[in-house]
This record gives structure tokens, sequence and C-alpha cells, in this order.
């Protein structure tokens, strides 16, 4: 199997700040990424730009986040940049030119991670606004000393807030993740979102929003229900599991819930290859649900096959969904005919 970024942010100077360039390095932008083709002109002034607003650009007042390829920065209400890794200085981050994005994915409403364009290793994308990242923020990681001020803030602070979030917002989300598995990079490479690090999801006015760079994978289908529960109701961070809920069991379990239902409603995959088998598991168990995760899924499954027509199918989702709650998933249905 291989996995290839499709695309994807440190930099420090010391060197005079200079307020308000932010803001007309992103009016120029936004002038020059509306056109077609960008010519010699154009670029040179929004390079020129950009070296004059870089060091206030990468103030800690206007960071946004980080991942594993960069950091991204607030340009102005509308713009964001999100800056490669690795980047030293003004020439090396200004190297390759200025592109306009291809808009691949602009049929995404959810999806915020495509760049409107690219200017050297430094790519414009929309700005989420004031935000909430799945998991523990990199804000607040680096306020934390442990790893139980970590679960903390997991328990009391996010799964709270995003079991809170309307139905309607993760029917939104999850229908974008499954017309992934409907479009192609190339003939043998298919889209599939990083969900290994939680904090590519995020909620942002009352929606669950996707962000982060897209990658291929030369396997259909990748977008799974048990990728979706990766993000949301496994990791901490990128590299660690979440233990346990604590108190909050009833905060993940209706997340789970808002979950299935939506990808239900756009028949999202229930995969159970062996990576996605253990995220089942372990979020099972954090529900407190003494249940296989493949038993589970089978009954899922099982509902969706036998009841092509969603509006029969539901009902039954939210039957089996209540019985295995209910009794923990020790007295469930033998016979998933229950549910037919």
């Amino acid at each position: 199997m291989r996995i290839t970024p499709v695309n994807t942010y440190q930099y420090s100077a010391k060197r005079p700040v200079f307020k308000g360039v932010v803001e007309d390095f992103g009016k120029k932008t936004k002038e020059v990424f509306i056109k077609t083709k960008i010519d010699a002109e154009d670029e040179i002034t929004l390079k020129r730009l950009l070296i004059k607003a870089f060091d206030e650009l990468i103030t800690p007042e206007r960071f946004l986040g980080g991942g594993f390829f960069g950091e991204v920065y607030s340009v102005d209400k509308d713009l964001a940049a999100k800056i490669s890794k690795g980047v030293l200085d003004s020439h090396e981050f200004l190297q390759g030119g200025i592109k306009v994005g291809k808009r691949v994915f602009a049929g995404l409403k959810t999806y915020y991670g495509e760049a409107l364009g690219q200017i050297g290793r430094i790519e414009i994308l929309r700005n989420l606004g004031e935000h909430i990242p799945a998991g523990i923020p990199s804000k607040e990681m680096k306020k934390m000393n442990s790893l139980e001020e970590c679960e903390k803030y997991y328990q009391e602070k996010y799964l709270p807030v995003f079991a809170k979030v309307p139905q309607e917002s993760y029917d939104a989300l999850i229908k974008d993740i499954a017309a992934l598995n409907g479009m192609k990079y190339s003939k043998d490479e298919y889209y599939v979102f990083d969900f290994r690090n939680p904090g590519n999801i995020v909620l942002s006015g009352g929606k669950l929003l996707l962000t982060d760079g897209m990658n291929t994978i030369n396997l259909p289908e990748c977008n799974t229900v048990g990728k979706v529960l990766e993000a949301m109701l496994y990791k901490l961070t990128s590299s660690r599991m979440i233990l346990d809920y604590g108190n909050h069991v009833e905060d993940a379990r209706k997340i789970l819930r808002k979950i299935i239902t939506a990808s239900e409603k756009s028949d999202l995959p229930y995969d159970t290859r062996l990576s996605d088998e253990n995220i089942w598991k372990c979020v099972l168990l954090n529900c407190n649900i003494n249940m296989k995760a493949d038993s589970f899924i089978q009954g899922l499954e099982f509902i969706r096959g036998r009841n092509p027509d969603l509006k029969k199918r539901l009902p039954k989702i939210e039957q089996y969904l209540d019985n295995v709650f209910k009794n923990n998933g020790r007295k469930y249905a033998k016979s998933y005919d229950t549910f037919i």
C-alpha cells in the first residue's frame, strides 16, 4: 500500500515588525488569486508584500494551529497562510513561484484544506476563524505537563462540546467524507483524508469542518466510519490515543451515535481491516459497551443491507443503538432479525 501526500507548515527571524502590512498582503492576494493567469508584475508585487509582512504574519497572535507539515497563521478574516516546516529564510519560502489553486474539492462544502493558491512554500487557505479542533488543540498542549492534564481536557472540554454539535453538522461532514471515496487523483489512486491528526476536524461557527491537505492511496473506499472514529473518539493527539472517557461516557456515546447516523445517510463504509478494527474495539470499550467490534459492526451492516430505504433504515439503526447502549452490549439481540 502506498500513501502519497498531495498538498501540505517554521520560520524564525529577528527583523522589525511592521503593523498592517499583513492585511495589505491579504488584499493583494485576493486580487491575484481570482485570476486564471498571474502576470509577472503581480508575482513581483505579491512576493515583495509577503517578504515585508512575514514577521508580523508569524507572530503568536496570528497562530491558528499546526500539524505534521507546517503551521497556519491568520492573514485576515478571509485568508490564512500555511507555512511549510523547514523553511529557513525568505529566499527559501519563495522558491517555486506563484500558482492559483486547482479547486479540485470545490464541491465539498465542509472542506477548508484546499489551497486557494500557493506562493513558493506557503499555501493560502480560507480562514476558519475562531475554531475548536477535535482532540487537544496545540495551543492547549503547550500548557500541559502530564498525560492526566491532557485526558482531563479531552474528557471535560472536548467531549461535551462536540456532543452538542447538531446532527445536521455531522451529516454534512460525513457526506463530504463519503464523497471522497468517489474521487480519484489518477487512474489507480484515490483521495483519502488524514484522520490520524484529530485537529484536522474542527468546530467553527457551530459547524464541523475538515482542514489540512488531502492524501492519495492506491486502494478504494479508504474513507470509512472507523477513520472518522479515529479522529473524533480515539486520538488525543496525532501520536497518542485516549485511554478512557472518564465521567463523560454519555457524551462520547452521543458523538458515536451521531457519527453512525450520519454515516448511514451517506452510506459511508464500515471497514473492519485490522487498523480500523482496533479503533472500533477501543471506542466501544471506552463507551462501556461490552461487545466485540466485529459483532457490533455486523449488526449495523446487516441493517443497512436489509433496508436500502433510508427512511425505514434509520429507525432500525436507532433501535439497535438504543438496545446496545441500554444494556452496555451484554444483552443485545442474538439475532439481527429484530432490526430488519
